[in-house]
């Protein structure tokens, strides 16, 4: 990944937001630094057989510590964390990721199994199933429905959606003791960005 350090972003939330200048200079302070520290290189080489040593993206960005804050109604701000993500793996891509880890079977048959699956997915749980995957976590249907004035007025009718539900297994609640972390800009600012500048010592924009 090429190193760039320095970001022009735009001035936005200094005009958006003038009565939390206090709490935007604050958080400035100790996020420019922290951006142009951050280490953007090449993750480290594979360890315990997970590609990429387990490395996850993530940006800072400046939010309410109120969620749903209407912009105009926001009187403090934080700054939080938030995953980047890096690929985004098909189907195929997937299966020949499995297949490149030891497996006996080739893509081809991996992918037919992993769509044959899905498709089988779906009829469980609309037999009103619920599928238990071991540690990969189990699915099960819940309804979007519109209330009525008496039960004996309730039908089908007020049932407005069939969502699916996923509930993480032992191995997915939490991956944090497993995660290693990268900083990297986040998607907004590079959107933002009028330039990338390079050589200097500070991030122009934020004054």
């Amino acid at each position: 990944m090429r190193k760039e350090q320095n970001v022009y972003v735009r001035p936005t939330w200094h005009a958006k937001f003038p009565n939390i200048t206090s709490d935007f200079n604050t958080i400035k302070n100790t996020l420019a630094p922290a951006i142009l520290s951050a280490e953007y290189k090449t993750p480290p080489p594979p360890r315990g057989g997970r590609e990429r040593g387990s490395m996850i993206n993530y940006s800072i960005v400046i939010m309410s510590t109120t969620p749903g804050t209407k912009k105009e109604d926001i009187t403090e701000t934080k700054a939080y964390g938030t995953a980047q993500v890096h690929e985004v793996l098909d189907l195929n891509k997937f299966a020949k990721h499995i297949s490149d880890h030891g497996c006996t079977y080739d893509r081809a048959d991996i992918a037919a199994v992993l769509t044959k699956a899905v498709d089988c997915l779906r009829e469980q749980l609309l037999l009103g199933n619920k599928v238990n995957l071991g540690e990969l976590g189990s699915f099960h249907v819940e309804l979007n429905t519109e209330g009525a004035t008496a039960p004996d007025e309730f039908t089908a009718a007020n049932i407005k959606a069939v969502t699916v539900r996923f509930t993480p297994g032992k191995s997915f609640k939490n991956l944090r003791q497993d995660a290693t972390f990268q900083l990297v800009p986040g998607r907004s600012a590079i959107s933002d960005a009028i330039e990338v500048i390079k050589n200097e010592d500070t991030i122009h924009g934020l004054e």
